[in-house]
């Protein structure tokens, strides 16, 4: 008698229903924004595991190799896995590579994320908008590293921040600038400006996310360093 072939159960929300599952690599060139639940991290402490955090998606694989996690997706296998970066951790350390995940369970953190507020998620819905890539290649090369979203802030002041928590980098003292966002009628203008922190530019992607996510978009793609533009060799 032939084996019973297994049948995979499709995974759903809290009601019942059918979880969507996006493919992978449409959400790394959208730069996918979900809340991961800290019990993801194995190095964190009870109560920090306690906490969800923000985290961007950065790269897809069809075959990743995953090593048991009894919090997570289980047992040992290979299969279709998304990249992350947490944004805390990439302003504390902007050469962070972050950390994987299955694709099933990042749609699963997906549709928690936007659960209560798809009109957030409509975002990531749009038709991406065309950067031509002559174009972008030429304004990188003339531009330094951050520059270019930079023009959309004029500086405001400088300072200094203090990392904290237990981290590695916990007590260290960094540069930081405030930005101002351009926008007219902007709630982050000169009044409330954006505390940049080294010489990434994260936390000003994260505010053009919000402010004005089709200009994020377009400058995500075009940047040399976007995972849309990156191959599976880091070239």
């Amino acid at each position: 008698m032939p084996a019973t072939p297994k049948v995979t159960q499709p995974i759903t929300n809290v009601f019942g229903a059918p979880i969507r599952q996006y493919p992978g690599q449409s959400q790394v060139t959208r730069g996918v924004r979900v809340k991961a639940p800290g019990t993801h991290w194995t190095g964190l402490t009870r109560t920090e595991q306690q906490v969800h955090y923000w985290v961007c998606a950065m790269e897809f694989r069809e075959r990743h190799v995953f090593q048991s996690h009894a919090k997570a997706w289980g047992q040992a296998h290979t299969g279709p896995g998304m990249r992350f970066v947490s944004e805390d951790d990439a302003i504390e350390d902007p050469d962070n590579r972050g950390s994987w995940t299955t694709l099933s369970l990042w749609n699963k953190w997906r549709d928690q994320t936007y659960r209560d507020d798809r009109d957030a998620e409509l975002q990531y819905m749009d038709q991406l908008p065309a950067v031509s890539a002559a174009n972008a290649s030429s304004a990188d090369k003339q531009s330094p590293a951050g520059a270019r979203v930079k023009q959309y802030f004029t500086l405001y002041s400088e300072g200094t921040h203090t990392v904290s928590g237990n981290g590695k980098m916990a007590g260290q003292v960094l540069k930081c600038e405030f930005w101002a966002c351009k926008k007219e009628g902007c709630a982050r203008g000169n009044t409330k400006p954006i505390k940049q922190i080294g010489s990434g530019t994260a936390d000003l992607y994260s505010h053009l996310d919000s402010c004005q996510p089709n200009l994020a978009q377009e400058l995500c793609i075009a940047s040399i360093h976007s995972p849309a533009r990156i191959g599976e060799d880091g070239a």
